[in-house]
């Protein structure tokens, strides 16, 4: 049947469908050999907290990668270049091998009080100033899948927890929640969401240890967390 639709159509959309399939390849083999490349200790993923946001060699990687990746609900482009300088921000780059190297993803949050959230869901704490929102981790193709969302997430609690907040939320799929939850974080569903099962949770910092931390970053351990993102005000 394929080959019967591709013999009845241009030639310029026939390229287009092959070189789309080459280049699905492509980004599929990428992806594979920096997982191995990582696995086998060759390349270091590194997570770091980031305090200099009018640094353009900082922001505008992460632009890139914000403008190239797909999100369930996009923020203005330009409002999300000035929440990256709002000195609440808190901002945590995926690095190549050390706190200087290529920006390869990122994660950004802040005060709960700075986002709209979505409609129906209703938090107890909005208000009380002792919540962070996690926005989307986003993740440039081609690390998908070698520990870099789960860094990200990991230090994002430990930063959050440091700057004196009591609890993190953001939303996230059901399947995601469930795992968190069966593997011991102190996790509340605040709000469900179907069909999408985009759901709203919390999680209490005040159980959370350095030593759990550390323990749930397995070279193994692959995926990526995905963050539902809200509109700030």
């Amino acid at each position: 049947m394929v080959e019967f639709v591709l013999e009845g159509i241009p030639d310029i959309y026939k390229n287009n469908f092959f070189n789309n399939i080459q280049a699905f390849k492509n980004a599929w083999q990428e992806e594979i050999n920096i997982r191995d490349s990582v696995r086998k200790g060759e390349i270091t993923l590194v997570a770091t907290v980031e305090g200099k946001f009018y640094d353009p060699y900082l922001i505008q990687p992460i632009l890139d990668i914000f403008r190239e990746l797909p999100a369930p609900i996009r923020i203005n482009e330009a409002r999300f270049r000035k929440t990256i300088s709002d000195r609440n921000t808190i901002l945590i780059t995926l690095r190549v091998n050390d706190k200087s190297g290529e920006i390869v993803g990122y994660v950004k949050g802040g005060p709960l009080e700075k986002y709209e959230l979505r409609r129906g869901t209703h938090d107890v704490n909005l208000g009380k100033n002792n919540t962070a929102y996690m926005e989307w981790i986003s993740i440039k193709p081609g690390y998908w899948g070698a520990t870099g969302g789960h860094l990200l997430r990991l230090e994002f609690l430990k930063e959050t927890r440091r700057r004196g907040y009591t609890f993190v939320t953001s939303y996230v799929h059901r399947n995601v929640i469930a795992r968190r939850i069966k593997e011991g974080e102190k996790i509340e569903v605040v709000q469900k969401y179907d069909p999408d099962n985009l759901d709203y949770y919390r999680l209490d910092l005040r159980e959370l240890v350095d030593s759990e931390v550390r323990s749930r970053i397995l070279p193994a351990d692959i995926g990526l967390d995905e963050h539902f993102p809200p509109m700030l005000e």
